[in-house]
């Protein structure tokens, strides 16, 4: 039992020596072009360029702990008043977009699925947001 002991102990140290080889040489990239096929459409190249280069690339999220609801909404707009004043940021937005742009989904979700086929009754598409199905309702 005791001469197995050496023996486990050195193939081990041999696994790991092998495994630090392996990860020393592969190569690692957060290029999403990587995941690109060799010869990207121009459409791939258009979004990785986009990521790298476009809005994506310049985009900064900022969130705010503490407080209760009210305080952290007064104190999200007070920092949106600030921001937008200051030429170093082309837009500054506050959540704005993106209840527009649930609004716009939801109209166009309702329509289409209610229109989806012609009935005898009619379909009624009730639409809700929520952080849980109960918030949803």
């Amino acid at each position: 039992m005791m001469g197995s002991r050496p023996l486990v102990l050195g193939l081990w140290l041999l696994g790991m020596g092998l495994a630090a080889i392996i990860v020393a040489r592969a190569r690692f990239s957060a290029d999403l072009s990587a995941f690109l096929p060799r010869v990207p459409s121009p459409t791939q190249r258009l979004l990785v360029d986009q990521l790298q280069n476009g809005l994506a690339a310049h985009l900064i999220l900022i969130g705010i702990e503490g407080g209760d609801a009210a305080q952290r909404a007064r104190a999200s707009s007070a920092l949106t008043a600030r921001l937008s004043v200051q030429s170093a940021f082309l837009a500054v937005n506050n959540g704005e977009a993106a209840i527009e742009e649930r609004d716009r989904v939801t109209d166009v979700v309702r329509a289409t699925m209610e229109h989806v086929t012609e009935l005898r009754v009619p379909l009624v598409v009730d639409i809700g947001f929520g952080t849980t199905w109960a918030d949803a309702k």
